[in-house]
């Protein structure tokens, strides 16, 4: 999981997911706590930088079954297709697979192509 959080925020998440009876193997934050205080995000975190931490966070558990990126805040949906093409895994980002859920349960299928692995099911 790559969180743009705190440690004490990633820990919380990690929490969650495991007792709703998901396996966490490794939880990696930012350390961003309120991004009031920080520059506009697109200055403060580029695409670029978010990409190069998930890699480094895929790569620290090669045993990873997916990867999570948590982040209500920083745009990650075109960092799915890229991120599953380099990591080789289904890449779930926060904000964009939770909009679908969304959809899914207004009674739509939530698919659409080149969004990444679980968009296409």
């Amino acid at each position: 999981m790559a969180t743009v959080y705190t440690d004490e925020i990633s820990l919380h998440l990690q929490g969650f997911l495991e007792q709703s009876g998901f396996e966490v193997v490794t939880v990696k934050g930012l350390g961003i706590e309120r991004f009031e205080e920080r520059p506009p995000v697109t200055e403060s975190v580029t695409n670029e930088e978010l990409l190069e931490f998930c890699i480094k966070v895929r790569e620290s558990r090669p045993e990873a079954d997916a990867l999570l990126i948590c982040s209500g805040y920083l745009p990650s949906l075109d960092l799915i297709v890229p991120l599953e093409k380099r990591c080789q895994i289904p890449v779930v980002s926060a904000t964009p697979h939770v909009l679908r859920a969304g959809v899914r349960l207004a009674g739509l299928s939530g698919r659409v192509h080149g969004f990444g692995t679980l968009f296409d099911r």
